[in-house]
């Protein structure tokens, strides 16, 4: 076992502002490779009115944080050393995407359809689901590229949908047309003795 590493620090806007009850948890160590769960419960802490945070414990090699904090983009840092003193960490304010999700034949809006937004440079995994508008946003990314998927039941899309999030005040906007998908049934058997395979995990693609 290696002795934690206390860290402490603050975290402050792209304008030197405090950024109060910020989140700032162990995100990455890659000498290590798989962190254990206490490991994690360790290193995460949460910065007080003033932005300061301190009393986490890390492990003793380079290591990236990720800090989360409301109405500010999700940020990942560079490796940082251990014993490097009171660490600042500089988050941004947070970019909305918005969109629509439409039928790809009727170009009717369509509500309660579950998405699934992800990449981006904090390689971002969020799930969000239209409204009876056939509206939605996401809050809080950074600029970049993203990729939106269907992950509602019976829905598909006819290929990927990518998105742009700019570095503006104004949403970035899009629109997710889907399709009704079709349905593969049949049936799993030995092809010796002609008897059924029961729980065979099946996979399809184009």
């Amino acid at each position: 076992l290696q002795p934690g590493v206390p860290f402490k620090g603050s975290v402050v806007d792209a304008g030197g502002r405090p950024v109060p009850n910020a989140v700032v948890y162990l995100y990455e160590v890659p000498l290590v490779g798989s962190i254990s769960w206490n490991i994690l419960a360790a290193a995460r802490t949460k910065a007080d009115d003033a932005g300061a945070f301190h009393g986490g414990l890390t492990l003793p090699v380079p290591s990236r944080f990720c800090v989360v904090a409301s109405g500010h983009a999700k940020t990942i840092t560079d490796l940082i050393q251990p014993g490097s003193g009171a660490i600042q960490f500089i988050v941004q304010d947070g970019m909305t995407m918005t969109g629509t999700v439409v039928d790809a034949d009727s170009e009717k809006p369509l509500a309660e359809i579950e998405l699934a937004v992800s990449g981006g440079p904090a390689n971002e995994y969020l799930e969000v689901v239209s409204d009876s508008d056939g509206e939605f946003d996401v809050n809080d990314l950074l600029p970049g590229s993203y990729r939106i998927t269907v992950e509602e039941p019976g829905y598909t899309t006819d290929g990927p949908v990518n998105a742009q999030v700019q570095p503006v005040a104004e949403s970035s906007k899009v629109r997710v047309p889907v399709r009704l998908g079709g349905t593969i049934a049949g049936r799993v058997y030995d092809g010796n003795t002609g008897e059924p395979i029961a729980g065979a995990r099946i996979s399809a693609w184009s």
